[in-house]
């Protein structure tokens, strides 16, 4: 459970601990998923940079951020699923927002988020470093590489 699903085992070992302490599981359940509430707030806000780093139109970047809080596949899986999921939207908006600004800290941060949380999220480095090199973002591969070899 560990090796497959290291973000979920780490929250079902926090419940553990914290559950002796508690005597309502439904609070503890409430107060674990406050971190995740305000990951999707910023989701919102990162989707909203980016359509207007890309677009420059503040309304797309408006219409954008209603759709990810509209959308009624966020709150299958915040409520039903489990919210520890959204940390691969999370990580997948951060990869994009790390590309468009061109920072190699942020690109290695959402790779290990996204990458500890869902195993699939590695389909996305071969793109990402096809994206780099297109735009000759030499250093940056090298810097976000050197950033992930550590971790893993």
């Amino acid at each position: 459970m560990f090796l497959w699903y290291p973000m979920y085992s780490l929250y079902l070992k926090s419940i553990e601990f914290f559950s002796f302490q508690v005597d309502n599981l439904l609070l503890l359940h409430f107060f674990f998923k406050l971190p995740f509430l305000f990951l999707d707030l910023l989701c919102g806000f990162f989707i909203f940079t980016i359509i207007l780093k890309l677009t420059a139109d503040r309304n797309k970047a408006k219409i954008g951020f209603l759709f990810w809080w509209l959308n009624p596949i966020i709150y299958y899986v915040y409520g039903i699923h489990g919210h520890y999921e959204l940390l691969v939207p999370f990580s997948i908006i951060l990869l994009i927002s790390g590309l468009l600004d061109r920072n190699s800290i942020v690109i290695a941060i959402a790779l290990v988020i996204g990458f500890t949380t869902k195993y699939f999220l590695i389909i996305l480095i071969p793109f990402v470093v096809i994206y780099m090199l297109s735009n000759k973002q030499h250093k940056i591969l090298k810097n976000a590489s050197l950033f992930l070899l550590p971790v893993y």
